[in-house]
């Protein structure tokens, strides 16, 4: 231990005495985990991003009509900003985010 301080000036928590082993998944757990998103792709017909963006553009439709404005609906659903979802809503649905919520709702743009 005083070998790997005096290399590299300071002490690592992992290594310091009395600390605790940092729990990790096992090998087994991670390529479960990453066997199951491979298998949700061809079982969806999508890439597993593909299918978590579709999940929240489905999700933006049922915001959008129970009212929130496009930039709260994308902040909610951690688009990057406004365009971002209007990107990729323009793209699945072939209206914007503004255009589909006047088309299922009266209320006025805030």
């Amino acid at each position: 231990m005083t070998a790997e301080i005096a290399a590299t000036g300071k002490l690592r928590a992992d290594k310091a005495p009395g600390a605790k082993p940092k729990k990790r998944r096992s090998d087994r757990a991670r390529a479960e985990a990453r066997l199951g998103w491979m298998l949700a792709g061809p079982a969806f017909g999508l890439a597993p991003h593909a299918y978590l963006v579709q999940l929240r553009l489905a999700r933006a439709r049922r915001l959008l009509a129970d009212g929130l404005s496009p930039a709260e609906t994308a902040a909610a659903l951690g688009f990057a900003d406004q365009s971002h979802l209007g990107r990729w809503f323009r793209r699945a649905y072939g209206l914007t985010p503004a255009a589909y919520r006047a088309r299922c709702s009266n209320l006025p743009d805030r």
